[in-house]
Order: C-alpha cells, then structure tokens, then sequence
C-alpha cells in the first residue's frame, strides 16, 4: 500500500468527524502508533498524534503497526485495528472492582464499545498465552506432564490431566496451564453497532512440548451484528512426546445478525508424537439464539472426559 494511501485511510478512520454521543458528548479520535496500556482504574487515553489525553468514554481508538494493552473493563467509543495492530490484556490479569470482596472479578480485557469495532485484515485482538502461569489455574496440569484444561479436559498423563471449569454461555475464565504451556487469555467484547473481523480474535493456549500445554481461553462477543472473513479461535496448545496437548477454550457469540464466514475453533491441543494418545479434549462454543447452540469444537481425537 502507498504511504499516500495509507494516510488517507487513517485520515477517513481518525477523522475530525467528531461524533456525537449520548449526553451530548463528542466522540474523539485517538490514533495509538506506539506502544500504550490502558490500566484497570485508568479514566484517560493519550491520543499519540496531538499528545492530548481523551477520556476513554468518548474516544476514537486507532490501533496501527503497535500494541495496546488494555487490562479490566472499559468503555470507549470506537475501535479500529490495522496494519499490524495489536489489542491485548497483561499476562494472568485479574482485577477486583469491588475492594477486595471478590463480587466483581474481572479477566483479562472486557470493553464495552458504543459505536463500531473493526478488525482489519492483519490486525488482532490477540490474548494467546495470557491466562494463567506454568502449573497454576482451576484446570490446571495436576501432573509433570499433563495438559491444562478449560472448556474441554487437558491431555492426560498417568491419570493426571487438567479439568474442565467455567461457563459455555458466558464464558469470562483465563485458560489454565500445562506444566509449562500457558493458559490463553481472556476477552469480553460488549459491541452496540457493527463488528467487523477481517483479522483475528485469538485466546489460544501455549505449546508446552513434552511438558504439557496450555488450555485456550475466553472469547464472549455481544454485538448488534458480526461480519468478516477472519478468524475467532481459543485452540489448545499442542504437545510432543509424554506432553498432554492443552484443552480447547471456550467462544460464546451473541449477534443480533451474523454473516461471519471465517473460521471459528475451539480445538483440543493435539500431541503430534503419540498419534492422539495425549490430545486434549474439545472446547465450546456457545452460539445465543432461538434455539442456542451448543457445538463441542474438536480439531482431533478427544481427551478425558
């Protein structure tokens, strides 16, 4: 793409068209080229281009060729990732609001978007490998060499292996790990317009080798309608040798209209060694509806039950 082509998408996507909001507050432009974290308690947002801070309420959100990590709940105006744009939460990020009593516990990345949400092709809201740390999580290895579970069971090893936890409907968990695979992340996307997925969503497990792998994650989408051609997937991390692959994650989507087309998972880690023996089993996904749909994800042979 031509640098003047380029400008002219970020000039169409920052554009000083303002929007209106509810209240009669103005949407803002925020373009992020750097690397930038929005924290749980964090009220602002620095709009790169001019150095002013935005609240987060009325702004804008360009996301190009950078990271933005975005920890707890937030809600913003707009998103738009391209040219290599990242969207990710911190590693095992968990966040109480309510003090301390543990009655609001959020996972990893939850934003609450008024406008439009747009996932370029290359772009990613991408949270693989930032749910819970080596041997810890509710699903987690419960053996050297076993997988985390989530959504399915973690591959087993000499009768350990990870269990599986959460919600399929509302899906809100970090994935457990492997002895060594970490657990995917977690993401809670709530969409009033349009979201677009030409890019990625993605809440995978990480490969643990011959030490077991990590369970995927969460992906919980509301949204008034969801297109594209990209991808949504909580995979399992693979394995080799005695390694359990990672149990599959879970996806729930709830869109009031979907022609979505690209690929969905929710698959079992497979051990690429042992021709199955320590695959992980399958995850969700949840499909809202009249009637919903429940659908076990499996990329392969079934772990435990």
């Amino acid at each position: 793409m031509s640098m003047h082509a380029l400008n002219r998408r970020l000039f169409v996507a920052m554009a000083a068209l303002a929007l209106p909001l509810g209240g009669g507050a103005l949407a803002q432009p925020v373009l992020i080229t750097g690397p930038a974290t929005v924290g749980a308690t964090d009220t602002q947002i620095k709009d790169q281009q001019s150095g002013q801070f935005v609240n987060l309420s009325t702004a804008q959100i360009t996301v190009q060729g950078t990271t933005l990590t975005v920890n707890g709940r937030h809600a913003i105006a707009s998103l738009n990732i391209i040219s290599s744009g990242v969207v990710t939460h911190g590693n095992s990020f968990t966040h109480d609001y309510s003090g301390g009593a543990g009655t609001d516990v959020v996972h990893g990345m939850y934003l609450i978007v008024t406008g439009d949400v747009v996932i370029e092709a290359g772009g990613s809201i991408e949270v693989s490998g930032r749910g819970y740390w080596h041997g810890v999580g509710p699903g987690d290895g419960n053996g050297y060499y076993a997988g985390g579970g989530y959504g399915g069971s973690g591959g087993e090893y000499s009768s350990g292996y990870g269990v599986p936890y959460g919600s399929a409907s509302q899906p809100t968990d970090l994935g457990s790990s492997g002895h060594v695979g970490v657990g995917g992340g977690a993401v809670r996307l709530v969409v009033s317009g349009a979201l677009t997925v030409d890019g990625s969503v993605l809440a995978n497990g990480e490969n643990g080798g011959g030490n077991g792998s990590g369970s995927g994650g969460s992906i919980w989408i509301s949204a008034g309608t969801l297109s594209g051609v990209g991808s949504i997937r909580a995979n399992g991390g693979s394995s080799t040798n005695y390694g359990g692959g990672g149990g599959g994650g879970r996806i729930a989507i709830d869109a009031a209209g979907t022609t979505f087309s690209g690929a969905m998972q929710a698959y079992s880690g497979q051990n690429s060694t042992t021709g199955g023996l320590y695959n992980g089993g399958a995850g969700t996904i949840y499909l809202y509806g009249t009637p919903a749909v429940l659908i076990y994800d499996n990329g392969g042979q079934a772990g435990p039950s």
